[in-house]
């Protein structure tokens, strides 16, 4: 997190503070943010001390045991703060939560409530709710994770002020025999092309000059929605936006990478030159026991 309190715009004679805890890979960094914006926007305030948060969030990841085992032993450390710091409530958002649902209520009483992946924009509200538990006694926030956000959504970005993570689609069609990301985050979803441009024009307008494109499948990018060659349609339109100078798609399976793709890469300068593909995809034995195709 930032090393610096932030303060919202919207006015209150007090600002209950919030600490979170983002755990887990690029994508769940951009939730985080997108998380923060929204907590900003709506009146909360942030604080990189653990100790001075009324409100503790930490983003999970559930993909491979040790990433469980941290999300779990990161959980029960800061349910420590409710007798040591200033900790009221609790929470445990994101790949984990989605994952094991009440299960994670029901192993980890330090937990107020839990939070997946399809309820993140409503994560300010969920807050409200559980600071006022006579009001409401909801615990558990879990839906079919439809959840994409939207280029103008608030976001409060971690990082280098230079590069950015965009997201362009969520969830995956895959059914690779180690993988549990279509359990916790659904069937793709790919956002709009407009959307996406939209957001890398204001990101460039903030001054960054480094998008990092990410998703579970980014060559697939646009299969939902009906487009044929739809990282090709999308990369074409990110060239034009100002200021811009680098473009860096992440994720990219070799089976569906086409000659128009290596085209666009061979031509467009803002594209960078390399490929970022899974090293398994060098041993034809190891994708049949990972059930990917090549």
């Amino acid at each position: 997190m930032p090393s610096r309190l932030i303060t919202p715009s919207r006015s209150s004679s007090k600002k209950t503070t919030i600490g979170f805890v983002n755990l887990g890979c690029s994508k769940n960094q951009v939730d985080s943010e997108v998380m923060l914006g929204t907590l900003v926007a709506d009146g909360f305030a942030l604080t990189d001390n653990p100790k001075k948060a009324e409100v503790v969030i930490i983003n999970t990841c559930g993909f491979i045991e040790e990433a469980k085992q941290e999300s779990i032993d990161t959980i029960i450390a800061h349910g420590r703060l409710k007798k040591t710091g200033s900790c009221r409530v609790l929470i445990a958002a994101g790949c984990l939560a989605q994952r094991y649902q009440g299960d994670l209520l029901k192993q980890l009483p330090e937990l107020d409530g839990v939070v997946g992946t399809g309820e993140f924009g409503k994560i300010a509200e969920i807050c409200r709710d559980l600071l006022a538990p006579k009001k409401r006694q909801q615990r558990l926030w879990i839906s079919e994770p439809p959840y994409l956000y939207e280029a103008d959504a608030p976001r409060l970005r971690l990082g280098k002020a230079h590069s950015a993570y965009v997201k362009i689609a969520e969830g995956c069609n895959r059914n690779c025999a180690f993988c549990a990301i279509p359990l916790m985050r659904g069937k793709q979803r790919s956002r709009p092309v407009e959307s996406i441009v939209a957001e890398a024009t204001r990101l460039a307008a903030e001054g960054v000059k480094e998008i990092n494109l990410i998703s579970q499948d980014t060559v697939n990018y646009g299969v939902d929605l009906g487009l044929r060659h739809g990282l090709v349609t999308l990369l074409r339109e990110l060239v034009t936006v100002k200021d811009l100078r680098w473009i860096r798609p992440f994720y990219l399976y070799p089976q569906q990478v086409s000659d128009a793709l290596l085209d666009l890469y061979a031509g467009e300068e803002k594209i960078t030159k390399y490929i970022d593909m899974p090293l398994q995809h060098i041993n034809d034995r190891m994708l049949k026991k990972m059930h990917r195709l090549g």
